[in-house]
């Protein structure tokens, strides 16, 4: 009988070194998944800082008069951002807010600008 006791003791405390480990990998995924939502997030916030800063770029050119965006066609520097205006149609120019290490386009959009100096003559 004597026996029986020994191995039940045993397999006791097998079972509770089991469901530590259990426990320590499932803890040790929570933490991991964890970490990668915090740096997702922190690079959701660093892309939608670099969008709002293309939008701003492209807002102050969104109102010029057609001469003054014949005469700054091209690729321009503005702080951490460059702009690109080109022309695609007789009164359609192209905006696009670049970054200016990569190149690649951030925002883009398209502008009507009719020249109206002569209207009022």
């Amino acid at each position: 009988m004597r026996r029986k006791t020994t191995q039940r003791r045993g397999t006791i405390l097998f079972e509770v070194v089991v469901g530590l480990a259990i426990l320590a990998i499932a803890g040790i995924g929570w933490i991991t998944l964890l970490a990668q939502t915090r740096a997702s997030i922190a690079a959701l916030r660093v892309r939608e800082a670099r969008a709002r800063a293309a939008g701003d770029l492209l807002q102050r050119y969104r109102f010029l008069t057609e001469r003054e965006f014949e005469a700054r066609i091209g690729t321009m520097r503005s702080g951490t951002l460059a702009i690109s205006i080109s022309r695609s149609a007789p009164h359609l120019f192209v905006l696009a807010a670049l970054d200016s290490a990569a190149h690649a386009t951030i925002l883009a959009t398209t502008v009507y600008a009719r020249d109206t100096t002569d209207v009022g003559r």
